[in-house]
């Protein structure tokens, strides 16, 4: 997959997709990845539409990938097909725009400002003292 600026601003790409077959294959494996998961954590709360693309017509170099994504803070994207909650945790899986599967854990309580301004408030650490 590749990205396509095209002069939109920063939170809108256009996605090309290269090489349909290694994208078709990704999709099926989320798609069982869908499967193994909703065992282990009950159905998906959300779904999202990552489908499988029709081949190259003559000619054409690339196709585009239509689906909902969202912008990570290294500035990569992730296209999202499930969405699952456990307890605080919230699982995502999907592909990313680097052609690989991504399975994320996400405690939101744990990444809460609240949790966070407690884990990073600054101690009162003891000076250290020297003797000679």
């Amino acid at each position: 997959m590749s990205s396509s600026k095209l002069n939109l601003s920063d939170n809108r790409c256009i996605y090309e997709v290269l090489n349909i077959e290694q994208h078709n294959q990704l999709v099926g494996l989320t798609e069982q990845l869908v499967k193994y998961l909703s065992i282990k954590y009950g159905t998906p709360v959300k779904e999202y539409p990552l489908v499988k693309l029709q081949p190259l017509h003559k000619g054409e170099l690339s196709l585009q990938l239509s689906v909902p994504w969202f912008k990570t803070c290294n500035a990569e994207a992730i296209f999202p097909k499930a969405e699952w909650v456990s307890g605080n945790m919230k699982i995502i899986m999907g592909i990313s725009c680097e052609a690989t599967i991504f399975i994320s854990f996400i405690d939101e309580s744990a990444l809460s400002h609240q949790h966070l301004d407690r884990l990073f408030k600054p101690t009162n650490q003891p000076k250290p003292t020297i003797e000679w």
